[in-house]
């Protein structure tokens, strides 16, 4: 039988009816390519006898936390999420407008929150999420109490993060943006002092990034 080079295959343009589909062919041919694989002719199995990985030392390519999130995090940079109390989906457009406007020089972000509006779909109350640099959390925070203290929005804003399981409820920090003084200086307090943990966190345990960070802030 005559040697067929099989190759990774990248891309929006499906050879399958579907994504999930598409995602296992990908897997698949990436095992199979020579140029990814470290030994891709030990693929198959034969009559159960053979291997069934195509690189025996995967567990040496650094995973996606500490290659992308981890220095995130070291930098104070993280997920924000918040919610309209009104459910007036208008509600998040101002606060959409807001955000942009504000983090204008950030066009991952702004890129983001156009995509958000086109295609992510609210569920529950209206809301948005992102991520932010420490100390422009703080700023959004103090922008967002603004537009309530204007009747820009017709209720409060709750700001949170991201850590929900299932039916559970929020794990973590929950502030809320009602327009008075008093609710900005705690939005200061919180949306400072959050991030600043989990450098101060990733400082201790060594990190570069996290106590240069320290160092500077």
């Amino acid at each position: 039988m005559q040697n067929r080079v099989v190759r990774a295959v990248g891309g929006s343009e499906l050879s399958c009816k579907g994504w999930m589909q598409e995602a296992a062919l990908r897997m698949l041919h990436t095992n199979l390519d020579p140029e990814v694989a470290e030994n891709p002719a030990e693929l198959v199995v034969y009559g159960g006898t053979g291997k069934a990985a195509g690189c025996d030392r995967a567990f040496e390519i650094e995973g996606f936390v500490p290659r992308y999130i981890r220095p995130l995090f070291c930098q104070g940079k993280g997920p924000v999420r918040w919610v309209v109390l009104s459910r007036d989906p208008e509600g998040i457009r101002v606060t959409d407008d807001a955000v942009m406007a504000a983090m204008a020089h950030d066009e991952a972000l702004c890129h983001w929150i156009k995509l958000a509006r086109e295609r992510v779909a609210f569920q529950g109350l209206p809301s948005r999420i992102c991520w932010l640099g420490y100390g422009d959390r703080a700023r959004i925070g103090k922008i967002f109490n603004d537009l309530v203290r204007d009747g820009k929005v017709k209720a409060p804003i709750v700001i949170g993060r991201d850590h929900g399981m299932g039916m559970s409820l929020h794990a973590c920090m929950v502030v809320v943006a009602d327009e008075t003084a008093d609710t900005e200086a705690r939005l200061e307090r919180v949306l400072t002092r959050d991030p600043g943990m989990g450098v101060v966190r990733h400082a201790d345990a060594g990190y570069p990034e996290a106590i240069a960070c320290a160092e500077e802030h």
